[in-house]
């Protein structure tokens, strides 16, 4: 993640700037809010508990005001000329307490248009309860009314000093008096306890707020896009591309190559050379395998200038191409492939295989192609590199072997366990970690002795070209001035 960081905080400010633009062009939005109170006319004459009838008043009375009926009284009250389908989509109403209060909350283009609809919304919930609470009660007093009605007929249809009459009088009473008890029973109540308040400042858009949030959550993602692309990915970060080669390991970095031609170059095969001289155990060290997991990282090249960076320094050296399978050591030295190591291992001359070349330093080191092309080149390795062909180049203080591709042909293996040391390249840019992981698992699987790695390729301030190899999966750059250490 700390690689990519400055991509992240760019990109990030980026959909923060997107955002902050696109939000400052849309179309302001105000709020007005009001407060209406709830009461309950069982509570008021004491029937039941305000704390049990309240909340549900409030509940009914919230699912009143966004009703198609109140909607349209509260458009038309407006005087703003909008439909009840713009009222219901700027009117919103919430409960917020269970004491019994209605936050009715509009917005609008302006303060003013916001607060007339709030207003409006509040007047047709309060008319509308109204009628619900008259035409309940003229519901209560029309069987009373009826009964009255049918009474007094009766009554006035008897003679004045007939029994019935005095009995149907006492009910008459009875039922005036039930009427009048209905009529003065408390109702339920809606009334404005706030009036509508508009906020000076649009409550939309907040371009501040939401490029704010928009960063920080940009941020996140793309935070955690980093991380998930450097393990989907499998390389090495450029920052702590060593640490990280160390730890997967255990073994340090011996030299690192520039892709650019130049004094660096030189410099960093004297670094390989000299980290091989004095490592642990460089006494005994005549033999090195010069190995990698794929091809295409520079492997021969390493081993070219390894061994001629150990001729320059007076070092008897020779160099075997191991890659009878797409040979490119001979190729690249204007040798031809064949007689070489192939015809060793069938029981030639060693002596007679090997080809001089001078160093520019005046120094020469003695090269082994790869020979002709053998139908099982691992058979024929095993057991004869070190039976055979190591023992008639006795004479030599440093044998650089290159190997094909360990994780294409089993070649590489039996090389190196016949090695004193072995030495890994990997591409600066392409190499993953697993692939190097399974190279070195498998080289100590087959008693190998890697010593090190090192980091070819290296990312520098010229642009790097391409050598031509035979195999064609061979890549490199600076050809010209790597190549031209050897005569």
């Amino acid at each position: 993640m700390w690689r990519h960081r400055w991509v992240v905080l760019v990109a990030s400010v980026l959909v923060a700037g997107v955002v902050f633009v696109g939000l400052s062009f849309e179309a302001k939005v105000y709020q007005a809010t009001a407060e209406l109170s709830v009461t309950a006319g069982q509570a008021a004459n004491g029937q039941q508990a305000i704390q049990d009838v309240t909340p549900f008043l409030a509940t009914t009375y919230a699912n009143l005001a966004k009703t198609r009926p109140v909607l349209a009284d509260a458009a038309r009250r407006s005087r703003l000329h909008i439909s009840e389908e713009i009222a219901d989509a700027r009117i919103s109403v919430q409960t917020p307490s269970s004491i019994g209060f209605l936050e009715l909350t509009a917005t609008g283009p302006s303060s003013q248009d916001a607060t007339a609809l709030d207003s409006a919304i509040s007047a047709a919930l309060v008319d509308a309860v109204k009628s619900q609470q008259q035409q309940a009660l003229q519901a209560q007093l029309a069987p009373i009314q009826s009964d009255l009605q049918q009474l007094a007929a009766q009554i006035a249809s008897l003679p004045v000093d007939s029994p019935q009459r005095v009995t149907l009088q006492t009910q008459y009473q009875a039922l005036v008096q039930s009427l009048v008890s209905v009529q003065v029973q408390p109702q339920n109540r809606v009334e404005v306890a706030s009036p509508p308040q508009a906020a000076s400042s649009p409550v939309a858009p907040r371009p501040k707020r939401y490029s704010l949030l928009a960063f920080v959550t940009a941020l996140v993602i793309l935070a955690e896009l980093s991380v998930g692309y450097e393990i989907a990915s499998d390389r090495f970060s450029k920052a702590t591309r060593d640490d990280e080669i160390r730890r997967l390991t255990g073994l340090p970095v011996l030299a690192r190559i520039p892709r650019v031609p130049g004094p660096e170059l030189v410099e960093a095969f004297r670094t390989l050379r000299t980290s091989l001289l004095f490592m642990d155990g460089a006494s005994k060290t005549r033999t090195i395998a010069i190995v990698s997991s794929v091809p295409e990282v520079g492997k021969s090249f390493v081993s070219i200038n390894l061994a001629s960076s150990f001729a320059d320094l007076g070092i008897h050296a020779a160099l075997i191409d191991g890659d009878m399978r797409r040979p490119a050591v001979a190729s690249r030295l204007g040798l031809g492939d064949s007689p070489g190591l192939s015809e060793a291992l069938n029981g030639g001359d060693v002596a007679e295989r090997l080809v001089g070349r001078r160093t520019k330093s005046g120094f020469s080191i003695f090269v082994m192609p790869a020979g002709a092309p053998a139908t099982d080149p691992a058979a024929l390795l095993t057991g004869r590199l070190s039976e055979w062909v190591f023992p008639g180049l006795s004479s030599f203080d440093a044998v650089v072997i290159d190997t094909p591709a360990e994780g294409l042909f089993p070649d590489a293996s039996i090389i190196a366990s016949s090695c004193d040391a072995v030495v890994i390249v990997i591409d600066a840019t392409s190499t993953k970690r697993r692939s190097l992981k399974s190279l070195l698992e498998h080289l100590r699987e087959v008693g190998a002795h890697p010593q090190g790695v090192v980091v070819n390729r290296v990312p520098g301030p010229v642009r790097a070209g391409r050598y031509y190899s035979r195999s064609g999966y061979y890549s490199r750059s600076g050809a010209a001035e790597r190549v031209s250490r050897i005569r």
